[in-house]
């Protein structure tokens, strides 16, 4: 599979653009100073970091692949997919961003999506999915009193790397759905012990690669591995999110077979590459780590689903990358109608799902050569998912089936949510977001323009500046007394403040002694302070009008407040609050 650039798509930069304004198509260039002369350097401005932009995503598309790190195969979908109206729709809304936004903000843009995940659970497995696939509301609805009436229980199956959120829990505990959770971390909600059981597994890590090959198993003694019961689950969850919390550690054989990753959570140009040759997209073994826990999470969400089933498929990357694609077409053939979904509308949660509806069991006990069924089966238990083997490319459609795939469901031939559909949501998703973040900065820079000043000190007049003039003269024979200038007998600064209390009116209404005046440190200033006086009623306190007799045209002497406040708590607190604004 080629990996070149063939230079930027036909809507993004091919270069310098000419600017052509209204001096320049008539031959005169604009004069320097002049608005046309501004608006073309801003304009040459944004045209350069847009370039600048998009070609340091490696995708050709202004995001960066940061889960998989795949982008030259995200730069081939880019050719094959230019024609499509949703994905150029996202295309603009990316460069008009990336235009736009300044450094921070485009920083923020390109890390918000993968941030802000299953923060709408309730919602988006309740009323979108209801809105997508008409028979989603009474499958969740009305299928445990079915399976009660027939004396069996309606129970959940919930695989990936981490559990699921509170407001799925609570959603399938008040639909009537009991459940099973397989992560590396366990929910821990007080109340739902007994309607979700929950497993630490992990479906990246090596040591527990057997755990979940038991639990394909369908015979032998470790038949169904750590939940035997049920073997068959009428819903299942797979959530392979690979966010912060999720950092799987290195295992011992990886490090022997020279496959080695750096520990962190999104692959980085720095992160140490190893393979067995120069061939292939994956050189890391973070990647490699995800790959793994995303086929086990696949693998035990499709073989313990029973017939007629549903699966709800949560996709961690970027919306139009080859792999989405290419899992999409593999499930297209197990279910009777595949959706994808996304919270158009909102910048809350940004994940994809993929909802596959009515499975097919009989292509999963009864594969013949070359059926979905088989192709599935020896994909999953390939020696190619091996540890240290694995890589992208392998998860990747021919450039033939890759267009056809993009194109399947358009023009409305089925119903179900189409990569039209997605794309055309996302560009929408991603223009809120940025206007958000544009939004954002106005009100930044306008809080930087009107920025209060401090207020200059009021200069005082009379005795308090000549008190101030003295004690500043104190201060100065002090200092030069310390520093060797001039002696402390040529000027005695208690004596000079003692004189300047003399002055001060303040000194005889305080009722203390110059001598404990003088103790003070004499480069403070004394400060007046503001005699409180008392509230008392009158009609011009507009706020107690008609609730204590003060309104114009009534006796000032009206109801006594306080027994008032005795017997509603409202008026105490009223009249409490006029003294408080009276005293401030």
């Amino acid at each position: 599979r080629s990996s070149g650039r063939r230079g930027l798509c036909g809507w993004c930069v091919t270069g310098p653009r000419p600017l052509l304004g209204p001096e320049m198509a008539q031959g005169n260039p604009p004069l320097p100073g002049t608005p046309a002369l501004e608006s073309a350097e801003q304009d040459l401005f944004n045209e350069e970091r847009l370039a600048k932009r998009l070609e340091e995503s490696g995708t050709r598309t202004g995001l960066r692949d940061w889960v998989f790190d795949a982008s030259p195969l995200v730069a081939d979908l880019v050719d094959v997919v230019e024609e499509s109206e949703g994905f150029r729709s996202v295309m603009e809304e990316v460069e008009g961003a990336a235009k736009m936004l300044s450094d921070e903000d485009w920083k923020k843009f390109c890390e918000i999506p993968a941030e802000r995940i299953h923060t709408q659970d309730a919602d988006v497995h309740g009323r979108l999915f209801s809105a997508v696939e008409t028979s989603w509301r009474d499958f969740l609805a009305k299928s445990p009193k079915r399976l009660r009436a027939a004396r069996k229980t309606a129970t959940f199956l919930h695989v990936g790397t981490s559990p699921p959120t509170i407001a799925l829990a609570r959603l399938m505990a008040k639909c009537g759905w009991l459940g099973v959770s397989i992560a590396p971390r366990m929910l821990n909600v007080a109340g739902m012990e007994d309607g979700l059981v929950e497993h630490m597994l992990d479906p990246g890590s090596l040591k527990d690669d057997q755990e979940f090959a038991n639990l394909i198993q369908t015979t032998g003694p470790n038949k169904c591995g750590v939940v035997p019961q049920p073997e068959q689950f009428q819903l299942t969850f797979v959530n392979a999110i690979f966010g912060k919390g999720y950092n799987p550690p290195d295992s011992d054989d990886e490090e022997t077979a020279g496959v080695e990753g750096q520990a962190t959570t999104a692959v980085s140009d720095s992160a140490v590459r190893t393979c067995f040759g120069v061939q292939g997209i994956t050189q890391t073994g973070m990647v490699r780590r995800r790959l793994r826990a995303l086929r086990n999470s696949l693998a035990v969400a499709l073989l313990r689903l029973a017939n007629k089933g549903c699966m709800v498929f949560v996709w961690p990357g970027l919306p139009f990358h080859p792999m989405l694609l290419f899992l999409t077409a593999s499930l297209r053939t197990l279910f009777q109608r595949v959706h994808l979904v996304i919270q158009s509308g909102t910048t809350r949660t940004f994940e994809v799902y993929v909802l596959c509806v009515k499975f097919d069991r009989d292509a999963i006990d009864n594969p013949v050569g070359g059926s979905p069924g088989a192709t599935l089966h020896s994909f999953v238990n390939s020696a190619c998912r091996g540890n240290g083997v694995d890589d992208v490319l392998m998860w990747t459609l021919t450039e033939k089936a890759l267009k056809a795939e993009s194109k399947f469901g358009g023009g409305s031939k089925l119903f179900a949510n189409n990569y039209e559909d997605l794309w055309r949501d996302y560009a929408n998703m991603i223009k809120v977001l940025s206007i958000e973040l544009d939004a954002m900065a106005a009100v930044r820079a306008s809080k930087a323009k009107l920025k209060v000043k401090p207020k200059p000190k009021r200069l005082r007049t009379g005795s308090l500046a000549k008190a101030d003039a003295k004690a500043a003269e104190a201060a100065e024979e002090r200092d030069l007394g310390e520093t060797g200038g001039a002696s402390d007998s040529d000027h005695n600064s208690e004596d000079i403040f003692l004189a300047t209390l003399e002055k001060l009116p303040q000194v005889a209404k305080s009722g203390k002694t110059k001598e404990d005046l003088a103790k003070r440190d004499s480069t403070i200033p004394l400060i007046r302070t503001r005699r409180k006086e008392p509230l008392r009623p009158s009609r011009s306190l507009p706020f107690l009008a008609t609730t204590l007799g003060a309104a114009p045209g009534c006796a000032i002497n009206g109801p006594d407040p306080i027994k008032l406040g005795e017997r509603w708590p409202l008026i105490k607190y009223g009249w409490k609050r006029a003294e408080l604004s009276a005293l401030l």
